[in-house]
């Protein structure tokens, strides 16, 4: 299931954009962090987001995995927010 991600994201992202009728507005999906307890699994999922994402229109991808290991939530949102940001309106 973990490489389902790469059809499944595309398809939500469309079927959003479909049922609010605003077009083909900005999407960015921010990758999951770093988690030492995900296993291969894990990382599978990652790249899946990025295959996904890069298959529509309008879309950018925020990579967190960088970041110090929070757990699926990290505890500093700042940094995450500052990413978000700087691709916004590229």
């Amino acid at each position: 299931m973990a490489k389902a991600y790469a059809k499944l994201l595309p398809a939500m992202i469309s079927g959003w954009r479909k049922a609010w009728g605003q077009g083909e507005f900005r999407f960015l999906a921010v990758q999951l962090p770093t988690f030492e307890k995900g296993g291969e699994n894990w990382t599978i999922v990652q790249q899946s987001q990025i295959e996904g994402i890069q298959k529509v229109s309008n879309t950018a991808p925020v990579d967190i995995r960088d970041l110090p290991n929070g757990g699926l939530h990290p505890e500093d949102k700042e940094p995450v927010g500052k990413r978000l940001a700087a691709v916004a309106f590229e």
